[in-house]
C-alpha cells in the first residue's frame, strides 16, 4: 500500500492543472461563441418502415437568439418553425416573434413582447393565422405595496 503525504505533488501541479482547465474553457467559450450553439437530428422510424426526422437549430445572436426547427414526415411532406427572441436594453423589453408554416406552405405568425414597468409588467402578443385574420391579447401587471395587493387586467382575445 502507498501512501502520499500532503504536498508530494505540491501546489505547482494544482495550479498549472487549474491554468489548463482555464484555457480549455475560453477556448470553448469562443468557440460557441463562432459556431451554432446547439443542433440535433432525430430520426424516428415506424414498424412499416416509414421514418420521420425533426432537425432543431439554436444560434445565439448579439441581444437573444434564433431557433428553427424542421419536421420531415414519412410522405416528404415538412413543417417548419422559426424564432427570435430579443433583449432592448433601451426599453427594457423582450421580444419574440414565431413564424410557423405547415406542409402546404401556410404561414402563422406570432409576436410577444414583456416589458418591466414601475410597478409590475406589461405583456402583449398578437397572432396572426394563415388568412390574415388576428387576435392581440394584452395583459397589465401591477403591484400596490401600500394595499399589499397584485392587480392583473387582461384585454382582448387570442391565445
Amino acid at each position: 500500500m502507498q501512501r502520499y503525504q500532503q504536498g508530494q505533488f505540491g501546489d505547482g501541479s494544482r495550479r498549472a492543472s487549474l491554468g489548463l482547465l482555464a484555457v480549455v474553457l475560453l477556448v470553448m467559450v469562443g468557440w460557441v461563441d463562432q459556431a451554432t450553439a446547439f443542433q440535433r437530428q432525430v430520426t424516428r422510424s415506424g414498424a412499416s418502415g416509414n421514418s420521420a426526422t425533426r432537425t432543431n437549430t439554436v444560434n445565439r445572436t448579439d441581444q437573444g437568439y434564433q431557433r428553427d426547427i424542421v419536421r420531415q414526415g414519412p410522405q416528404g411532406y415538412s413543417t417548419s418553425k422559426s424564432t427570435q427572441g430579443q433583449w432592448d436594453a433601451d426599453s427594457g423589453t423582450w421580444s419574440r416573434q414565431t413564424t410557423a408554416t405547415n406542409a402546404n406552405g401556410q404561414s402563422a405568425t406570432a409576436s410577444q413582447s414583456l416589458t418591466r414597468t414601475d410597478s409590475g409588467y406589461s405583456r402583449s402578443k398578437t397572432v396572426t393565422g394563415p388568412e390574415g385574420n388576428s387576435a392581440t391579447k394584452t395583459v397589465e401587471g401591477s403591484w400596490d405595496p401600500e394595499t399589499n395587493t397584485w392587480t392583473k387586467t387582461v384585454s382582448g382575445g387570442g391565445n
